[in-house]
């Protein structure tokens, strides 16, 4: 039996980012998921040192990291050769861009690990997450004595790598922000006042204040290839960078596509179909100095013969112009299975969203069943509401587990209703 094809990945970004390697620490983690207590956090740089008899070490942290307020956040510095904390360490200066650290070595200890997102949870299936605030732990003369020192004074370190616990909670390479002079030069080089940037579904554009460092390093690009399978629902994204003034009621239109693909191409931020089954359109205005990403899809015929598809998608506003990407599509001889639905992690189920499965009345989506009625008990899935004399619900009583993740064979009285004499 053939072996199916495969749906096209775009290729890989580069990890190694002004001579720092950003990875997939892949560490045990410092609080097991689901307990209650603080965390040193999924995110940490690694730190090398030669002068391990410092009374201080100086080390700047290129973490192009994106969340708000980072000044605030603390910091945790942990000897990796014992994995204790190290009790005297001092954040100097924090900023999206970069942080610098201070702190105390151990002796012959060399490699360090620098935890810069700890945060502390409430425990349970669902737990609350919270990221504590900056606040002094090292001994006061040993800080006041660093705060004495100019930065030149202080033994350097150096940063090696920047990681995340797993590939699940990695940051690159679309949440590791680009500097802001290295944003000022990339949008020194766009017309209009604004860029637009396509992008493969590979990676998902998802800052909104920040653009990623690769798109800089790669430069301006008004042109879109890659490949897709006969059959296949293939998408791709066009982001607009918006810089000091707003970008108001976009539009997206495509030109030069194959008569066949007409209908078949989508843009779904633009609108589509709600929950009802009835069309719709949206109106979208973009603030300056932020990103938005536009999704569209390409519905590939089955019977789209091998070679090159070419056509513009364009975008237009109405305060500042038009630009338009040039896309180029090489359709494989394959089949694609299922669509390429199967491969949800490139998007792919984005057609889902103009589906109009479930939108007629006498249809019922699997497993949902009919509520069954038995005298003034209504059962409902996973559930069974049991009403009261008055007609208001008595009782009610579930059957999921309290990680809603399946079904118990015995019932739980979520709710009793209050009865007053």
């Amino acid at each position: 039996e053939a072996t199916p094809p495969t749906l096209y990945h775009a290729p890989q970004i580069p990890n190694v980012i002004d001579g720092v390697v950003f990875e997939a620490g892949n560490w045990e983690p410092h609080l097991p998921a689901g307990d209650e207590g603080s965390s040193w956090g999924n995110h940490r740089a690694v730190v090398e040192i030669e002068d391990t008899d410092a009374d201080a070490i100086l080390v700047t942290i290129p973490w192009r990291r994106h969340d708000r307020e980072p000044a605030a956040r603390s910091i945790i510095v942990v000897d990796s050769a014992t994995g204790q904390r190290v009790a005297n360490a001092l954040a100097l200066h924090l900023s999206n861009e970069s942080g610098d650290v201070a702190f105390q070595p151990n002796p012959g200890s060399s490699i360090y690990h620098v935890y810069y997102m700890p945060w502390v949870s409430t425990g349970g299936y669902y737990p609350n997450i919270s990221y504590p605030e900056l606040r002094p732990e090292a001994d006061p003369s040993w800080e006041q004595g660093v705060r004495a020192r100019t930065s030149t004074d202080l033994p350097r370190g150096h940063t090696t790598h920047i990681q995340s616990v797993d590939d699940f909670h990695s940051f690159f390479p679309m949440e590791v922000i680009a500097t802001e002079s290295e944003t000022a030069t990339f949008m020194s080089n766009v017309t209009d006042g604004w860029a637009l940037v396509p992008e493969h579904r590979d990676y998902a554009v998802r800052m909104r204040s920040f653009i990623p460092h690769h798109w800089p390093s790669r430069g301006q690009r008004d042109s879109f290839s890659s490949e897709a399978l006969r059959g296949e629902y293939f998408t791709m994204q066009v982001a607009l960078v918006a810089g000091d003034d707003p970008l108001n009621n976009i539009r997206v239109t495509f030109d030069g596509f194959p008569p066949a693909w007409a209908g078949r191409l989508t843009c779904f931020n633009c609108g589509g179909i709600n929950e009802k089954g009835k069309l719709f359109q949206k109106t979208i205005n973009i603030a300056p100095g932020t990103v938005q990403p536009i999704w569209i899809g390409f519905d590939v015929p089955e019977d789209q013969q091998a070679g090159t598809v070419t056509g513009d998608v364009i975008v237009t506003t109405q305060n500042h112009g038009s630009k338009r990407v040039n896309v180029s599509l090489d359709i494989q001889s394959g089949l694609a299975v299922n669509r390429g639905f199967d491969t949800p992690q490139l998007m792919t189920r984005l057609a889902w969203l103009n589906s109009t499965v479930g939108t007629d009345p006498d249809f019922i989506i699997e497993p949902f069943r009919p509520i069954q009625i038995d005298g003034r008990s209504l059962s409902i899935l996973g559930r069974t509401v049991e009403l009261g004399s008055t007609g208001l619900p008595d009782q009610l009583l579930s059957f999921f587990s309290p990680e809603l993740t399946h079904l118990w064979p015995a019932a739980r009285n979520r709710f009793r209703q209050r009865r007053t004499a």
